[in-house]
């Protein structure tokens, strides 16, 4: 699942068996890649996603619980929607 929370994106990846050891969380030119293996070796999970905006990398975070991985990343600032005031003229 991928979806916005006011300046952030959050990405959901169902990874059962998965520890965070061997879980693998990249952005590079972004593009998001997750990859990971099960504990027992025997399942293998393998992600890119095309991210559709900057993000502020140095301010993501990840979560690893019940099977469940959860990656909410911020909008980097210049991708922020920005207001201009609008005056009349006289």
């Amino acid at each position: 699942d991928i979806y916005e929370t006011g300046d952030s994106l959050v990405i959901m990846a169902d990874m059962p068996g998965v520890k965070e050891a061997d879980l693998k969380v990249e952005i590079v030119s972004n593009q998001l890649t997750l990859d990971g293996v099960s504990a027992d070796g025997e399942v293998a999970y393998f992600r890119k996603f095309q991210l559709p905006e900057r993000i502020d990398t140095a301010s993501g975070e990840a979560h690893l619980k019940d099977g469940v991985l959860t990656l909410r990343l911020s909008r980097a600032e210049e991708a922020k929607p920005k207001r201009i005031a609008v005056k009349t003229l006289h």
